[in-house]
């Protein structure tokens, strides 16, 4: 039996990375069962991880992995922003405690030192090839196919000698797909046959009905949440206000639209730390917040998809609620991903990324013919992410 290997970083607990994986082989289960039930599953990171109390999938080493590759087996980076992350970037989002995490950003600062520190954790975390989500055919001696779905990232920051490498690698895989047109843009001059389609976590609204997923929803959290809410997550170091600020405006948004604030943390990986930043804030604002916590990766999904409307930094928090149909604002236009993937696949006024101050004034002006036209954008979003898949399965059984 050939194996499907999805691969990517999913040894630590991130919503959406830990999502794409789920939305692959379902989808695949889903509408291709016969086929691919002459396939196995194997899902694999670059540590071993049990990630199973949040619902996630258990994930083999990579390293581990390569050893029992066999001709025709398949490698699929199922998406995330994976392309020329390095061992130093990938390692301090694993399960640490938070000044551990701190330090090592710190140290990868200073000159010198990163190098140290840089050749110390190949020994540690690391795959068989530099930049481990974009294997090397030539490393694994084996006829295997590498896919990239709905990748991002980019090779042009790369010094001459690494591009070079990493271009070779890209231009022998299958078949490549990238989720915005930054991503594009970056490979497009030296990678050739690239597909451009949304990430494919945006259509887990069409793959799970409400049964399925209230089965995987706490009966605590199902019955906690039956008042309308707006969802807020931020990350420290990506929401672009201090924290005083926010606050004041979140208790605006709050009387103004007679709505709560739950404060949802998505990146509970080390170097995201929603957790802290949200519970400081939430003490800034009780009155009219409240902080929800140690969610399984489908109770997440369950409070986005429940919400009024979605506030936030997160890439994956608003795919979520673009996917059901919400309005979804992202906060801070200088998080690239988030504001690329917007002006890609949404709709205004939703198409982009706004200050908190900005997302204020929009709110109100939100009606019914804005949510029609989101929802109208997702039919054709969903059937280019279904071509994508289309494509992919055409590759995995050629």
């Amino acid at each position: 039996m050939k194996k499907i290997i999805l691969y990517g970083a999913f040894d630590r607990y991130n919503f959406g990375d830990n999502l794409m994986p789920i939305v692959f082989e379902t989808f695949f289960k889903k509408c291709h069962p016969e086929a691919i039930e002459n396939f196995e599953f194997i899902y694999s990171s670059i540590s071993s991880s049990n990630l199973s109390r949040y619902l996630c999938l258990k994930t083999q080493s990579i390293n581990d992995v390569v050893k029992y590759i066999n001709d025709g087996d398949i490698i699929v980076v199922v998406g995330g922003e994976v392309l020329c992350a390095d061992s130093l970037t990938l390692f301090t989002h694993m399960p640490k405690p938070k000044k551990i995490n701190d330090l090592l950003r710190f140290l990868n600062k200073v000159p010198h030192v990163n190098f140290i520190l840089r050749n110390m954790l190949s020994y540690i975390y690391h795959a068989p090839w530099s930049y481990p989500y974009i294997p090397d055919k030539s490393l694994i001696n084996k006829d295997v196919k590498v896919i990239y779905n709905t990748v991002g990232g980019g090779i042009q920051h790369l010094d001459e000698k690494n591009k070079k490498n990493i271009t070779s690698r890209l231009n022998e895989a299958n078949f490549i797909s990238v989720r915005d047109s930054r991503t594009y843009e970056d490979l497009n001059c030296t990678i050739s046959d690239i597909v451009y389609s949304p990430d494919s976590v945006y259509l887990i609204s069409s793959l799970y009905n409400e049964c399925d997923i209230i089965s995987k929803v706490r009966e605590k959290i199902r019955n906690s949440y039956d008042y309308d809410y707006i969802i807020f997550q931020a990350a420290p170091d990506k929401v672009g206000f201090n924290i005083d600020f926010i606050s004041e405006k979140l208790r605006i948004i709050s009387r103004e639209n007679n709505k709560k604030i739950i404060l949802l943390p998505i990146g509970y990986a080390s170097g995201h730390d929603d957790f802290y930043f949200l519970k400081d804030l939430h003490a800034l604002i009780p009155e009219c917040s409240e902080l929800v916590y140690d969610l399984n990766v489908w109770e997440i999904l369950y409070m986005i998809k429940n919400s009024e409307a979605y506030i936030g930094t997160s890439l994956h928090g608003a795919i979520v609620a673009m996917s059901y149909g919400l309005p979804h604002y992202g906060l801070n236009e200088n998080i690239k991903k988030l504001d690329a993937f917007l002006k890609n696949w949404s709709v205004k006024p939703f198409n982009r990324c706004y200050s908190i101050d900005e997302i204020v004034d929009i709110i109100p002006t939100i009606d019914n013919v804005v949510i029609d036209s989101l929802r109208m954008n997702n039919n054709k979003n969903f059937k280019l992410i279904e071509r994508n898949f289309e494509i992919i399965f055409n590759v995995i059984t050629s």
